[in-house]
């Protein structure tokens, strides 16, 4: 039906509207006037006659705003009659004639128009029942009005929207009820480029459906260039700090807190890189963890670490077994071919500024109850191909291959004390060895550091009498006990840790305690063997490590500084067995054999 108040046919005081003759005919169609003024009735409200027979609307006719049209010849010659049926207060669209709309009652200022009570389809003018808005205040461009509450609004600075951008410059709680509603935020071509999961707080990016705190995923990776999943990038750049501030681009703690509970894998990160599938070329390299410390321009540290990695084990039991760093490289017989090497390790160690110690390509620090410091095992064979115990001691299954010297060779103190020549026979003398005169039975040959294929008796790292052995030269072993407690350091303690040496038994540790981060200087020493300006306090633990320790000569003294003897004159390598190089005229005995001249001045003879 048209849109028009008034009264339905029938009703006292109902009145019709009459169409105007209609003039400016064109292509069977007029404008609709009312007393001149053009009109725009629905098509349903019309009474159409021509030629004294009434029209169907929509059959007979069209109308479209003030223009009827009629669908068959229609010109002035035509007998024409419209009336638009019911009140005289017709509404056209967007226009209400207030001269004509009645109400029940007389209005006051801030009344509102109502429906009347009782379904009666009529209108009165009503009170508001809550305080209506008075006034507006601190009203600006773009800015949200917010409700006082107390019948005027306020535009708010900090909330602005300008058509396009939404801006927030405050504090924003969203869901502060805590319901369970979901926050999505939507981007280009990312439907959950935000997500948070009202029903625990999980957020999620590239996924609805968040299974941990954060959850980022890209299941369908099309874009043909770089790809990143997570990108974590800071520079400092400004602000005085000093040895106290520590500086983390990602700081991961989680820790496993429940006496009720136990867990099965216990992992404080997993990283995995896979391919399931290229085909298209060659591509460059695939890794697992890729990890760098670099120092460049005037940066001054204490130690730099490529990877640090600490097991710290204070408590608890331990079931099977303790792996400090567990690396394994499984290649199955589905790969189709391996151009190179394998390596289960490979370790590179090249420095340009020489060290004012010494460089290590790998160094092994061993304490308590560890029985080797290398081993390797055979997998399809079931054995142990070689060993290098605690002690020092090197077990083999295979053949020990000095790959360029030849002879077996042992240390020999001189007599005089004095240095003798390499490529000079010499004998003993009692335990000592003298140069050979002619006509005397040579022991063996002096020979040059490093150039024998075994060495004995070097002692290399300290003096030769600082453990006890039987009178056959085996090592006697001891029970001892030792003392272990912490002491509660500085973070600028902790920092400096670089300055000392772990190796003595002392060790600076980072651990959590009840959510704070703490420093520790841990101690750990043989009771009877604690460092001079060490005391143990009184609660330090003793302890039984359950193995034994070489023990100490009681003439050993620490304080004296140790020279190897390869450092001291007197002592001197003589090579007793093998192809060895003798200088020319020198004494020899009768079983060895020349095997020929190296140069003018020396022969090469096979002793034995």
């Amino acid at each position: 039906m048209s849109p028009y108040i008034g009264r339905p046919i029938g009703v006292a005081g109902h009145t019709t509207q009459k169409l105007d003759d209609p003039t400016g005919i064109s292509s069977n169609a007029f404008t609709m006037k009312v007393a001149t003024v053009a009109i725009s009735p629905d098509a349903a409200s019309l009474q159409i006659y021509v030629d004294g027979v009434r029209q169907e609307a929509g059959v007979a006719y069209t109308v479209s705003g003030s223009t009827i049209t009629f669908t068959g010849t229609f010109t002035s010659s035509n007998d024409f009659q419209g009336y638009v049926m019911g009140d005289a207060m017709y509404v056209e669209d967007n226009f209400i004639n207030e001269a004509k709309l009645r109400v029940s009652n007389a209005p006051t200022n801030g009344q509102f128009l109502s429906a009347q009570s009782g379904d009666t389809g009529g209108l009165t003018w009503a009170a508001v029942t809550s305080p209506a808005i008075t006034a507006i205040t601190g009203t600006a461009a773009n800015q949200i009005l917010t409700d006082d509450g107390d019948a005027t609004v306020t535009s708010e600075a900090n909330l602005t929207y300008d058509g396009t951008t939404f801006g927030v410059d405050d504090a924003a709680v969203f869901n502060e009820s805590g319901n369970d509603n979901d926050f999505r935020v939507e981007g280009s071509g990312a439907e959950n480029a935000l997500f948070v999961q009202g029903s625990d707080g999980y957020i999620g990016i590239g996924t609805s459906s968040p299974t941990g705190h954060l959850d980022v995923e890209d299941t369908a990776i099309t874009i043909a260039d770089d790809y990143y999943g997570i990108v974590n990038t800071h520079t400092r750049t400004g602000g005085v700090t000093d040895n106290e501030d520590n500086l983390y681009g990602i700081d991961s703690r989680t820790t496993f807190n429940n006496n009720s509970g136990y867990f099965g894998y216990f992992a404080g990160m997993v990283l995995k890189a896979s391919s399931t599938d290229t085909n298209a070329g060659e591509s460059v390299e695939l890794t697992g963890l890729d990890v760098e410390a670099a120092m460049s321009g005037d940066t001054d540290v204490n130690n730099i670490y490529g990877i640090k990695n600490v097991t710290n084990i204070d408590a608890g039991t331990i079931d099977t077994g303790v792996w400090g760093i567990y690396s394994k490289t499984d290649i199955e017989s589905g790969v189709t071919s391996i151009g190179s090497n394998a390596y289960g390790g490979e370790f590179w160690a090249i420095t340009d500024q020489n060290p004012a110690g010494a460089g290590y390509g790998i160094s092994s620090v061993c304490g308590a109850n560890i029985d080797f410091s290398y081993i390797s095992w055979d997998i399809d064979n079931g054995t142990y191909r070689f060993q290098v115990t605690d002690a020092g001691v090197v077990n083999s299954e295979g053949a020990m291959n000095a790959s360029q010297n030849l002879d077996y060779a042992e240390y020999f103190e001189s007599k005089d004390g004095n240095a003798i020549s390499v490529g000079t026979t010499v004998k003993l003398d009692g335990e000592k060895i003298v140069v050979c005169l002619e006509g005397d039975t040579p022991l063996g040959v002096i020979r040059p550091a490093n150039a024998s294929a075994t060495i004995g008796g070097g002692q290399l790292f300290h003096w030769a009498e600082k453990y006890e052995k039987d009178d056959y030269g085996a090592l006697i072993w001891e029970d001892y006990s030792a003392v272990r407690w912490n002491e509660e350091i500085t973070r600028a303690e902790y920092n400096s840790r670089g300055k000392a040496d772990e190796k003595d038994g002392i060790e600076d540790i980072e651990k959590e305690v009840d959510g704070v981060t703490k420093y520790y200087r841990k101690h750990r020493f043989h009771t009877d063997r604690i460092p001079e300006g060490f005391t143990a306090p009184e609660d330090a633990i003793t302890f039984n490590p359950g193995d034994k320790r070489q023990k100490i000569n009681s003439a050993y003294d620490a304080s004296n500084q140790y020279q190897s003897r390869e450092e001291r004159d007197e002592w001197h390598i003589v090579g007793l067995l093998g192809q060895i190089p003798i200088t020319k005229g020198q004494p020899v005995a009768d079983n060895w054999i020349k095997m020929k001249d190296v140069s003018d001045t020396v022969e090469m003879w096979f002793v034995k």
